[in-house]
């Protein structure tokens, strides 16, 4: 709220928050103060984004464990594009070609 008052608007920033039963949760907030009536209002969006936020963390930590795996194996795997281009080639890979 203190960056909203000094800025007027804010868009999609992220904290963190604790419930009254003690779960840390992070929450996205946009907002922006408008005139209403002569009243300087806020007109905010408040969503709890703690789900996503660990899905996102869930894919990252298994993309990384998959992206080691294939480093290390000892037989070549490459990854080609739609148009048949290389985007990626593991050590055994690139020493087989050589």
């Amino acid at each position: 709220m203190a960056k909203l008052q000094r800025e007027s608007e804010v868009r999609d920033e992220e904290f963190i928050c604790l419930t009254k039963h003690g779960e840390t949760r992070i929450g996205q907030f946009s907002g922006t103060l408008v005139m209403l009536d002569g009243k300087l209002c806020a007109l905010a969006i408040v969503r709890d984004i703690t789900a996503h936020k660990e899905a996102e963390e869930a894919l990252r930590a298994s993309e990384e464990r998959f992206r080691n795996l294939v480093h290390d194996l000892h037989i070549g795997v490459i990854l080609l594009g739609p148009k048949a281009e290389i985007q990626f080639a593991n050590r055994a890979a690139l020493e087989t070609l050589e």
